[in-house]
């Protein structure tokens, strides 16, 4: 399934949910499209990692530094790529900003759905 594709099938899952999980960030399509562009540069980032070098290479203290919405995004990124620092960014996510920890499960979610399903 090319980008765009899976891009509008996010932003159905999004409409899915629940309007109390819709009053903070990613509450229109505009903004859980930069959400999901930042996830998808957050994976790259994550998965350059072993060939980076500083100032560019991930690494798990910049997460004390990013914005709850960034934050978002890592924690997004994280999870799909099995990261084992995804616990931590969840964790300091909790502590920020709870609906941006519904929108990031509800597109972790959604990706791994597509992922099993092959689209």
């Amino acid at each position: 399934m090319n980008v765009s594709r899976r891009i509008a099938s996010l932003e159905r899952a999004f409409d899915e949910i629940e309007g109390s999980h819709r009053s903070g960030p990613g509450r229109d399509h505009a903004e859980f499209r930069a959400f999901v562009r930042g996830v998808l540069r957050a994976i790259v980032h994550i998965r350059r990692e072993p060939i980076d070098s500083p100032p560019w290479k991930y690494r798990t203290s910049m997460l004390h530094n990013f914005e709850p919405f960034t934050l978002g995004q890592y924690v997004v990124a994280l999870s799909v790529t099995e990261h084992p620092d995804e616990a931590e960014a969840r964790r300091l996510l909790k502590s920020t900003d709870e609906g941006l920890v519904h929108l990031a499960d509800s597109v972790v979610r959604r990706i791994k759905g597509a992922s099993a399903s092959g689209t």
